[in-house]
């Protein structure tokens, strides 16, 4: 599981440099149900299956969000 949170988060990454936050937000609750029904449907409690699915997509956000602090960062202190 731990690769699968490291790809989460350079997913997340990722998108934040092209995605508006609309579209990616809507991606993330796509991913929350979409993994929430694979892991019910593979035998998994409903309790493990919400927490997961919500751990997966806290990684994704945490990705975005690291991207655009950041980068305003990095504008900041450049000027820009």
């Amino acid at each position: 599981m731990g690769w699968a949170l490291v790809v989460s988060f350079l997913i997340g990454a990722i998108c934040a440099l092209r995605m508006p936050v609309l579209i990616f937000t809507l991606i993330v609750v796509a991913v929350l149900i979409a993994y929430t029904g694979v892991s019910l449907s593979t035998g998994s409690p409903f309790t493990h299956a919400i927490g997961w699915g919500f751990i997966f997509v806290s990684v994704l956000e945490a990705g975005y969000v690291v991207i655009h602090v950041v980068a305003a960062c990095v504008l900041h202190t450049t000027g820009q």
